[in-house]
């Protein structure tokens, strides 16, 4: 996942797992099945990461969901497995229909939950969808891009100001939840 796809080789893989290169063919089919599968592990493990962070008992905690979503996308290597699918083509075993629906059906139930106690009106839930939807593409999207656009808008490179970005999302995401609907 650190390499990225181009880095993947079944032969050294097979070597370090202590199994033979025509058994890795058989499970997975091809170096791209053993790629799907290893993106559809990790977005498994961000779902599980975002449900982690929006107990059903709980209000989110959106800057612990950031970071550990960061983690999964960007420092685990979901974001590049994934792009590298979806430009070459392979992406229909990764992304399944609905795959990602039960975390946003989690978001959805913590933000009624809150809309309750505050008094406010309960959003809908297709707004509730629409906001987990932009919510997976900025952090896979900064996952791969955001380093490169914060320096070309001068706001540099370093762990800092990758922080401030995600501080500054967590802020938005916050105002958006509070918006009547």
């Amino acid at each position: 996942m650190r390499g990225g796809a181009e880095a993947i080789r079944l032969q050294e893989i097979a070597a370090d797992v202590g199994i033979s290169h025509p058994a890795i063919l058989h499970h997975f089919g091809s170096r791209e099945g053993l790629v799907e599968a290893m993106v559809g592990h990790g977005l498994s493990k961000l779902q599980a990461q975002f449900l982690e962070g929006w107990p059903s008992e709980k209000e989110l905690d959106l800057e612990g969901v950031l970071a550990r979503f960061y983690a999964i996308a960007a420092d685990g290597g979901v974001a590049r497995m994934l792009a590298w699918l979806i430009l070459s083509g392979q992406s229909a075993g990764a992304m399944t229909p609905n795959l990602l629906r039960p975390a946003a059906g989690r978001m959805h139930a913590g933000i009624v939950r809150r809309a309750a106690k505050h008094g406010r009106r309960p959003p809908k839930l297709d707004g509730t969808l629409l906001a987990a939807s932009l919510l997976a593409i900025v952090v896979l999207g900064d996952s791969l891009f955001g380093p490169s656009v914060r320096s070309a808008m001068g706001l540099g490179t370093s762990a800092a100001a990758s922080r401030r970005f995600r501080d500054w999302l967590a802020k938005v995401f916050e105002r958006m939840e509070t918006r009547p609907t």
